[in-house]
C-alpha cells in the first residue's frame, strides 16, 4: 500500500472477502490475551495517542509512515505482530464498549473484521445525518478505543506521555524498533561530555 500523509489518509470500510476473514475463523489468540502482553499494550497505546493527535509531528510522522489502511503495522508492530493483532479475536465485551457497534452484534470477529462492521456503521450514521466527510485518523479512536479497551485518559496521562517523549515506541526495554523519532540512548551515551578536554 503506498504510503500517504496521515491527515490525508482516508479509511472505508471493506466489505469484500479479504485474508483477514478466512484467517480468522482458525484464529486462535483472542484479543484479551495479547493485550496482557505489556509491550504490545504500550505499543496500542502509542497508537491511540497519534490518532488523537495528528498534529503533533511525531504521531503525524509515524502514522504516515505505516504500511496498511488500519495503521496496524511497522513503525508500531513488527509484521508478525500486526498480524498477530488484526486477526485476534474480539470478546463481545469489547464490542459492547464501541459506541459506533453494528447490533445485534456478530460473534468471533478478528480486530479487523470488528473495525470494518464499526466503521461502516459510523459512517452510514453520519451519512444518514447529512455528513458526508470522510474517515479521518482521530474518528478512529472511539472504535480502536472500545475494540482494545484503552481511554483517552490512559493515553493522555502525563506519565504515559513523558514515557512517550522519553523512548517513543521503544517500551519498558527502550529498543525504539522501527520508530525513527527516536532517539539512540548508545548514540547519546557515546557523545563526548562538554566541557572535558584532554589534560
Amino acid at each position: 500500500m503506498a504510503k500517504s500523509n496521515a491527515k490525508a489518509k482516508k479509511t472505508q470500510p471493506n466489505n469484500t472477502a479479504n485474508s483477514t476473514t478466512s484467517t480468522s475463523r482458525s484464529a486462535t489468540t483472542t484479543l484479551t490475551d495479547l493485550t496482557q502482553d505489556q509491550n504490545i499494550r504500550y505499543r496500542l497505546c502509542v497508537l491511540l495517542h497519534d490518532l488523537n493527535n495528528v498534529r503533533d509531528a511525531a504521531s503525524e510522522k509515524r502514522l504516515s509512515t505505516t504500511t496498511n489502511e488500519l495503521y496496524i503495522s511497522e513503525p508500531y508492530f513488527s509484521e508478525s505482530e500486526a498480524v498477530t493483532i488484526r486477526t485476534a479475536i474480539v470478546s463481545s465485551e469489547s464490542m459492547n464498549n464501541i459506541p459506533s457497534s453494528p447490533s445485534p452484534l456478530p460473534q468471533n470477529l478478528t480486530v479487523e473484521e470488528a473495525f470494518h462492521h464499526c466503521l461502516a456503521n459510523f459512517l452510514e450514521k453520519r451519512r444518514a445525518s447529512g455528513d458526508a466527510r470522510p474517515c479521518g485518523p482521530h474518528d478512529m479512536f472511539p472504535i480502536y478505543g472500545g475494540i482494545f479497551g484503552i481511554t483517552k485518559e490512559e493515553v493522555n496521562d502525563e506519565r504515559f506521555v513523558a514515557r512517550l517523549r522519553r523512548s517513543r515506541l521503544g517500551g519498558p526495554n527502550g529498543n525504539s524498533g522501527n520508530d525513527t523519532t527516536a532517539t539512540d540512548p548508545r548514540k547519546e551515551s557515546s557523545k563526548p561530555s562538554k566541557g572535558k578536554g584532554k589534560k
